[in-house]
């Protein structure tokens, strides 16, 4: 069962936790043994695996769809081991999911993957400024980031109850050695001005690579892609308009605006400020000591809201209106996309497959759960309830 491990580390399920879902049908040991390959499960034990992780039988038994690379790995070696396996886990299969989502509804990765080499800052500033000319977005402030990555094919995923050491991490899935998708996965934090510094920031890991020089690196890959960043969310020319080409001061008031304008925080804006030469490094070193002395290195006055995706919740939707899944499978996916009372709808394709008997039962038993809605007096029949028979709807009874 290739999936299976990777299935209950990525729902967050312990050995433990798998067998009590499954009502103890076998022990932790024997579900070790169907992980590693050691034994395999009767029938009755698999249609238990796959309806306690939500999954279908032949999804357990299924090749990976994709091969995963995390890019800046490094970023989950301060987590367990365990702990990275269920990140990874966890993380490839929010990704898995919406591939297959957008490969279902016929859409293709607009996300071209192409690596840039940057050696300087001006090869970061030429960089970002492509970018957002490549995607359109002129050099006025971004909106929303999110919505912003989602729509140009940068799958995002909140990494729900990752722990605090992680941040951010960004990866593109591969399928046959061919790039097909992109995705940057962030830590929920309650300030938007965080959110869309992670995001900026993986989007850095995802589109550049520092050069080598002399068998050298000339910049600091993580300083590099902080540099991407602040360019892609404040342009040069729209800082330099905004704050000026040089100045000697700056007012908390003035950081403030600029943290609403540009949707970055305050030191964010301070700090792109001293690499454009805007401010010396005293005068941001000045402000960093007083941004320290408030108590403002992690909790920044004028908090920005996060945001929220809405291109992934319009794909589920999408995909459960024509028919590409179930809306119980859309509930999984995206909890609370479809209503209740339509998780329970037919699927079309699923019933045409059935018998005629079999589609009849199921039918009749969907009639029967819907029956009380269409009681004579309740809100669905309101506007029926005046017609009581055929002379109501006959020429000229509507007043004219």
């Amino acid at each position: 069962m290739q999936q299976l491990k990777t299935l209950r580390l990525a729902r967050g399920y312990s050995l433990d936790e798998l067998v009590a879902r499954i009502g103890g049908l076998v022990s932790k040991q024997m579900l070790s043994k169907y992980e590693t390959g050691k034994s395999k499960p009767s029938l009755s034990v698999a249609q238990a695996l796959g309806g306690a992780l939500g999954v279908s039988v032949t999804r357990l038994y299924e090749a990976p769809s994709y091969d995963l690379e995390f890019i800046a790995y490094r970023k989950l070696s301060g987590l367990t081991q365990t702990r990275q396996a269920e990140v990874q886990a966890f993380l490839g299969e929010a990704l898995r999911e919406r591939l297959d989502v957008q490969q279902k509804l016929g859409l293709a990765c607009k996300f071209k993957f192409v690596r840039q080499t940057v050696r300087s800052q001006e090869d970061i500033e030429a960089l970002a400024e492509r970018l957002r000319s490549a995607w359109e977005l002129g050099l006025e402030p971004i909106g929303n980031l999110m919505d912003v990555l989602e729509r140009k094919g940068v799958h995002v995923v909140a990494a729900q109850e990752a722990p605090e050491k992680f941040h951010g991490i960004s990866a593109v899935a591969r399928t046959q050695g061919e790039f097909c998708g992109a995705m940057i996965a962030y830590r929920d934090v309650p300030a938007g001005e965080r959110q869309r510094s992670t995001l900026a920031h993986e989007l850095g890991h995802l589109v550049l690579d520092v050069g080598v020089l002399d068998g050298e690196n000339e910049l600091d890959e993580e300083k590099a892609v902080q540099s991407f960043a602040g360019a892609f969310l404040m342009p040069r020319d729209l800082m330099r308009e905004t704050l000026g080409t040089r100045r000697s001061n700056i007012h908390l008031e003035e950081l403030l605006t600029w943290k609403t304008f540009f949707g970055s925080s305050m030191q964010a804006t301070l700090y792109r400020a001293k690499t454009l030469e805007i401010i010396s490094e005293t005068y941001f070193k000045e402000w960093m000591i007083e941004i320290s002395r408030q108590g403002w290195r992690k909790a920044e006055p004028g908090r920005l809201n996060t945001e929220q995706p809405t291109y992934w919740p319009q794909l589920v939707q999408r995909a459960v209106a024509e028919s590409a899944i179930t809306a119980a499978e859309a509930n999984r996916l995206l909890p609370g996309s479809v209503h209740e009372a339509e998780v329970g709808s037919l699927d079309r394709r699923a019933l045409l497959r059935l018998p005629p008997e079999q589609r009849r039962a199921r039918l009749e038993q969907q009639a029967r759960a819907f029956a009380d809605l269409y009681e004579s007096g309740t809100e669905h029949t309101e506007w029926t309830d005046d017609f009581t028979d055929e002379d109501s709807l006959s020429e000229g009874s509507i007043d004219e």
